[in-house]
């Protein structure tokens, strides 16, 4: 049996006003994120910015579908402003911003109605833990590489180049379609996993195996890859 998905956007419909303090509090340059929720107020929100004498960039970020929408697999380097406003609620997707951009981040929340300013202390503990699992990967012999069936989250090429990037390694592959944490324990043998779904899971989730985790990506680009 095949199963249809129907993705239905849900907008916002209500106007968002930005507080004049966050105004006069950002930079000149800026880029503007936000979710699929409110992306329909995104052209009404630059236009807030610019009348308020202010550069603003809409940047297409990978696996969205309109300029302007993030998601929090988002990680991408923009470095042509000062600052980033994000528009939304929670940490999940300010801090995808972070990960590869040094500039602060502002977020303006539309439903308490306030704004906070995101710096690199909020994710230096997870910068740190990514270093020491670096190294850890660095003298391990057997490595499990986590990989998944949801469709836009795998990197099964990914496999390919490390086994090439690294013939002395051995390279054992986990198919799921989601992780049971847990279940990572029953195999005392892996020495570090490597995901290729999610990149967040390589950065959030450390904390939820007892091994080092680390995305593909990353120890394909080395050490300094932030």
């Amino acid at each position: 049996m095949v199963l249809r998905v129907e993705h239905i956007h849900v907008r916002r419909k209500a106007d968002i006003q930005f507080p004049q303090d966050l105004l006069a509090a950002l930079p000149k340059k800026i880029a503007l994120f936000t979710t699929a929720q409110y992306s329909n107020k995104l052209a009404d929100m630059k236009q807030q910015l610019l009348n308020a004498d202010k550069e603003v960039e809409l940047y297409r970020a990978r696996h969205t579908s309109e300029e302007g929408q993030i998601l929090g697999c988002s990680i991408q380097t923009w470095p042509d402003v000062e600052a980033f406003l994000y528009v939304g609620e929670g940490e999940f997707h300010p801090r995808a911003i972070l990960f590869k951009n040094p500039q602060p981040t502002y977020r303006y929340d539309p439903l308490r109605l306030t704004w906070d300013v995101f710096s690199h202390e909020e994710i230096s503990k997870i910068m740190k833990q990514h270093k020491g699992a670096m190294l850890t990967f660095y003298h391990a012999k057997t490595l499990g590489v986590l990989t998944t069936t949801k469709s836009g989250q795998k990197d099964t090429d990914a496999i390919t180049h490390l086994r090439k990037e690294y013939p002395q390694k051995n390279f054992i592959v986990f198919l799921a379609n989601t992780l049971d944490w847990q279940g990572l324990d029953d195999f005392p043998f892996i020495e570090c996993w490597i995901n290729t779904g999610c990149p967040r899971i390589g950065l959030d989730d450390y904390n939820k195996v007892s091994k080092p985790i680390l995305n593909a990506e990353h120890v394909l680009e080395g050490i300094h890859s932030f």
